[in-house]
C-alpha cells in the first residue's frame, strides 16, 4: 500500500535540511554562482555514475530561469555556510512517501481490517524527499519489519535508515541511531544529522527524528520529522 503526498516545509518540521531565504544578504558571496556550478557538478558526476535521481535533477535544475538560478544558488551557499537557522524556505517541498506490504502468511483470512487479530508480518517504509524549485536536493528513508497480532505490534525487525540521495554540496548528511518501540502503535525512530562545512567535523551540525509507525493491522499511521 502506497500513499504519498506533498506537504509545503510550513507544514512539516524539516529545518534540519533547509534555511531561510528571506535571512539571506543580497550578495550572500562575491561569487554565489560558484556553489550552484559545483552542485550542477556533482548531478553530472552522480549522473555518470548511475545514481537514478541525478539526471532528473540535472534536467530540472538546467531549466530553471536566470533569477531561479540565483535564488537556488544563495539557497545552497547559505546551506553550506552554515551561518542561517533553520526556517521556512520558499520554493521548497517536501514529498512524504510511505506504505506498508504483507510479508508473511497470517492466521485468517478476509481484509486488512479483520487481521488486526491475527499473527501477521510487514515491511513497511517511511521516506522523506526535499526539493528546491523542483530539484531534488536530498532524500532519507526509514524502513523496518513489523510482527503484528492481537491488534497489536509485537515485535519490529530489520529496522533500518539510510540516505538515498543527497546532492547539496559542502553537506554530509547521515544517521546516528535508531530506536523502536512496540505495542498499540510500533514505531522506528532514526535520528538524522546534518552537518553543513567545509571541513569534516568542524561545520553546523543539526539533528531531527525520522519517525515510521505502524498500527496492529500493518497500516503506517505516521510517517513525519519529530520525535
Amino acid at each position: 500500500m502506497r500513499k504519498p503526498y506533498i506537504a509545503s516545509v510550513a507544514a512539516l518540521t524539516c529545518g534540519v535540511l533547509f534555511s531561510s531565504l528571506a535571512a539571506l544578504p543580497a550578495a550572500a558571496s562575491e561569487n554565489p554562482s560558484s556553489i550552484g556550478e559545483e552542485f550542477r557538478e556533482g548531478l553530472e558526476s552522480a549522473a555518470t555514475r548511475g545514481l537514478p535521481d541525478a539526471p532528473d535533477a540535472l534536467r530540472e535544475y538546467d531549466n530553471l530561469s536566470e533569477s531561479e538560478h540565483e535564488q537556488f544558488d544563495r539557497a545552497l551557499e547559505a546551506l553550506a555556510s552554515g551561518d542561517v537557522d533553520p526556517a521556512q524556505v520558499p520554493g521548497v517541498e517536501i514529498v512524504t512517501d510511505f506504505g506498508s506490504t504483507h510479508v508473511s502468511p497470517v492466521s485468517s483470512d478476509g481484509p486488512r481490517a479483520s487481521l488486526a487479530a491475527a499473527t501477521a508480518s510487514w515491511s513497511a517504509y517511511c521516506t522523506q524527499r526535499v526539493s528546491l524549485l523542483g530539484v531534488v536536493v536530498t532524500e532519507t528513508r526509514v524502513d523496518a519489519d513489523f510482527d503484528t497480532g492481537g491488534g497489536k505490534v509485537t515485535g519490529i525487525r530489520n529496522q533500518r535508515a539510510r540516505v538515498v540521495t543527497n546532492f547539496q554540496p559542502l553537506t554530509t548528511v547521515d544517521f546516528k541511531e535508531i530506536r523502536k518501540e512496540t505495542g498499540t502503535i510500533g514505531t522506528v525512530r532514526a535520528l538524522v544529522r546534518v552537518e553543513r562545512g567545509p571541513i569534516k567535523g568542524l561545520g553546523s551540525q543539526t539533528e531531527n527524528w525520522q519517525a515510521l509507525a505502524v498500527n496492529g493491522s500493518g497500516n503506517v499511521t505516521s510517517c513525519r520529522w519529530g520525535y
